[in-house]
């Protein structure tokens, strides 16, 4: 249990707390590409409240279970488009709010995306 950082030859980059040789607990990834999360981590995984940004700068903030989007969360798109509400599996499923780049919007439910 402690803190530090771990390289990978990619050059991804992990800066964190660590247990049992695993990331865990509060940490930061960050990939060649110049994507970055940031937030909660559990055995080595994304898990429980964080912050993804892309390279685009797309962005989700929410949940996370097993390095995937699942709970509620908000997503950006880098064109403008918006999302508020319920993710699983890694995409918009359950209740949530869509705002397209020109600023319509819909509110209700969506199933797998």
């Amino acid at each position: 249990t402690g803190h530090g950082v771990q390289i990978w030859p990619d050059g991804s980059r992990y800066e964190g707390e660590f247990a049992n040789d695993r990331a865990e607990g509060q940490g930061r990834f960050l990939r060649p590409d110049g994507s970055i999360y940031e937030g909660g981590w559990s055995g080595g995984q994304a898990h429980g409240l964080g912050r993804f940004v892309h390279a685009d700068s797309s962005m989700y903030i929410g949940q996370w279970v097993a390095d995937t989007q699942q709970g509620e969360g908000a997503e950006q798109r880098a064109n403008g488009v918006r999302y508020r509400g319920q993710f699983h599996g890694g995409v918009r499923n359950g209740h949530g709010r869509l705002v397209d780049g020109e600023g319509s919007a819909y509110e209700g439910s969506f199933f797998r995306g």
